[in-house]
């Protein structure tokens, strides 16, 4: 099979042909069909699939299990869940269970297409060379000093237990990139919210019925939609109220804050510092290339410059994290080492986050060096986001991002506009500090 076979599981003969029929217009000509989860794993056994169509209703072996089973097999394999009801609680757990998108029967060939092209690029993502195995090994410094702690052997039968000695940061790299030190999750509402909204058709009540499980969240943003932000309005009594008050889109906004300001947290006072450090940079640059996106480059999504800000050096917190509880002291030699390693690692976890394909890209290529002319605009747009930084005198992190010599003439943006630009950002993060408080 071709590596652009597509996989259509349901029990119905009539909708793997049907839907056989509309993916051929959509340049998916190689379409391999399973009436039956069993046989739907079957086939993943001998064929090279971009992805899958699951139909959620099916005898036997149900298409929520199915999903849970071929995720579990198969994670390069986007899934997408089916069903004729589109009933909340499917979509969720179908999200939950690890399906990448949704798809309503009877679908429109709008909705398929737009099923399809998602699909494909999250399929690209998957696959970009975002891996831990990236890491060079002039990367792992081979001389880093050796620190307290102890790290588990790689051949622990039963799993890691401890061992006696100290470990350098050489070594939790090596760990790192063989898969013996977990890549940190996300939670299931910044998961789904964030695939519920690259959807069209996505209410407030389906939103809501998501972010009311996790009373964290919750209770963040009732506190947002009554602080003094929006003055001057009732009180919102409760979720539903406080996500119509705040929106759809900026409620994602809210959503991926919170789990960064989650994610940018550690126990010991040396490293809180660190990383505090690094969260307030990642959150001004991400404020400033959503707004840079939204008033001088409508070519870029504001929700891609906003991820983008927020998770680009999310492999240097992690590696903070990840050293200071293996007991490293975190001297100079060995951050220096974790801001020259860093970006395959944020790369890795946007990847293993399901962050979109030009998010993984630019996380990987971060603190490319040379011309504006010769990078991405999105990359552009955090050279912009770095400057605004820089002039605004916020905490440097670990590993500034190198700002081109020509990148204002080659955005075409006067110095009128970045003092503008500047001013929005720090209005803004004043205004959303309830959220975080």
């Amino acid at each position: 099979m071709s590596a652009a076979s597509i996989l259509v599981i349901d029990d119905d003969e009539f909708v793997r042909g049907a839907l056989r029929r509309a993916l051929h217009p959509l340049g998916q000509e190689d379409v391999i069909e399973a009436g039956t989860g069993e046989e739907a794993l079957k086939e993943l056994g001998k064929a090279d699939v971009s992805f899958a169509l699951v139909d959620l209703r099916m005898p036997g072996m149900g298409g929520h299990e199915a999903i849970r089973r071929i995720a579990a097999q198969n994670p390069l394999v986007p899934l997408v869940g089916m069903s004729g009801e589109g009933d909340m609680h499917d979509v969720i757990e179908c999200l939950r269970d690890g399906a990448v998108d949704f798809l309503v029967k009877p679908w429109t060939a709008g909705e398929l297409a737009e099923v399809v092209t998602r699909t494909l690029a999250r399929r690209k993502a998957r696959l970009e060379p975002a891996r831990l195995g990236s890491i060079s090994p002039a990367q792992v410094a081979p001389d880093a000093p050796a620190a307290r702690g102890s790290l588990p052997p790689a051949d622990s039968p039963g799993g890691p237990v401890a061992r006696e000695g100290p470990i350098t940061l050489s070594e939790v790299l090596a760990r790192l990139r063989q898969g013996e030190i977990a890549l940190p999750a996300q939670p299931t509402v910044a998961l789904v919210v964030r695939r519920m909204l690259a959807r069209h058709d996505v209410s407030a009540g389906q939103i809501r019925a998501v972010i009311e499980r996790d009373p964290h969240f919750t209770g963040r943003i009732l506190r947002l939609a009554n602080s003094p932000l929006f003055v001057g309005y009732a009180r919102a009594p409760d979720l539903g109220a406080a996500i119509a008050r705040i929106g759809n889109r900026e409620i994602g906004m809210v959503v991926e804050t919170l789990f960064a300001r989650r994610f940018f947290e550690v126990a010991t006072p040396k490293a809180r510092a660190i990383v505090d450090a690094q969260w307030r940079r990642s959150w001004a640059r991400a404020v400033c290339m959503r707004q840079a996106a939204i008033d001088l480059f409508p070519s870029v999504p504001p929700e891609t410059a906003y991820l983008t800000g927020l998770f680009c050096d999310a492999g240097a917190a992690f590696l903070v994290r990840v050293s200071d509880e293996m007991g490293l002291a975190l001297n100079g030699v060995e951050l220096a080492t974790i801001a020259e390693s860093h970006a395959a690692i944020s790369a890795t976890i946007a990847s293993a986050w399901d962050l979109p394909a030009e998010v993984i890209e630019a996380c990987r290529d971060h603190h490319g060096k040379g011309q504006a002319s010769d990078r991405s605009q999105l990359l552009c747009l955090l050279g912009l986001a770095e400057l605004v930084c820089k002039e605004l005198q916020l905490p440097e992190d670990l590993a500034p991002i190198e700002v081109a010599p020509d990148l204002l003439s080659h955005l075409g943006i006067s110095r009128a506009q970045v003092e503008r630009l500047k001013g929005q950002t720090v209005e803004r993060l004043r205004q959303s500090k309830a959220l975080l408080e």
